[in-house]
């Protein structure tokens, strides 16, 4: 007789339960909106100004421009400028990285990049130039840093290129060639 009235007090204690949870319902509302995350991406443009003269002689944008120094003799120099015009996303730390250096007047000539925020201090950038950062090797193999661009502007830099007298003999440097190729690349900024 205990158990039967253990069972019916437990089964009736249920359905009071039972019947408490369905008189407390919860309201509840939702709504669902897809997610879509898109990355950008860094596009540079140049603009070739040769001699520095104040004319765009060519524009650099997925194509390749050959620039050709011929006849140079100990003293001479040479620049050019080059506008980098940033039309992608995000600001873009500037390189030149130069590869595939050959030829006797590797060690002679001497290169030195000057952005335009940092006029008259441009930084030696060659192969086996004393105190110059290396061609590749500079700042984690990026090449030579050139300055900074910020979305959707444009900045100028200067590249010089002396080939020093030395008060040495320089004849076994007669008829030499230096070839390589300098590719600009522009990194998105920390």
């Amino acid at each position: 007789m205990f158990k039967r009235l253990s069972i019916s007090l437990l089964l009736m204690g249920l359905a009071a339960f039972g019947l408490g949870a369905a008189a407390f319902a919860w309201f509840s509302t939702s709504e669902t909106g897809n997610v879509s995350i898109t990355s950008g991406s860094a596009d540079i443009a140049i603009d070739v100004d040769i001699d520095c003269t104040g004319t765009v002689d060519d524009t650099i944008d997925g194509s390749t421009f050959n620039f050709t120094w011929e006849d140079i003799v100990p003293g001479d120099s040479t620049r050019d400028c080059f506008e980098v015009h940033n039309n992608g996303d995000g600001d873009l730390d500037l390189f030149v990285k130069h590869s595939g250096v050959g030829g006797a007047l590797a060690d002679h000539l001497q290169f030195t990049y000057d952005d335009d925020a940092n006029p008259g201090n441009g930084d030696f950038c060659g192969p086996n130039v004393p105190g110059a950062a290396g061609f590749t090797t500079a700042n984690g193999n990026r090449g030579c840093a050139i300055g900074t661009v910020l979305e959707g502007e444009s900045t100028t830099f200067e590249a010089r290129v002396l080939f020093p007298y030395t008060n040495s003999d320089q004849n076994n440097l007669e008829n030499r060639v230096l070839n390589m190729t300098s590719t600009v690349t522009g990194y998105t900024t920390p």
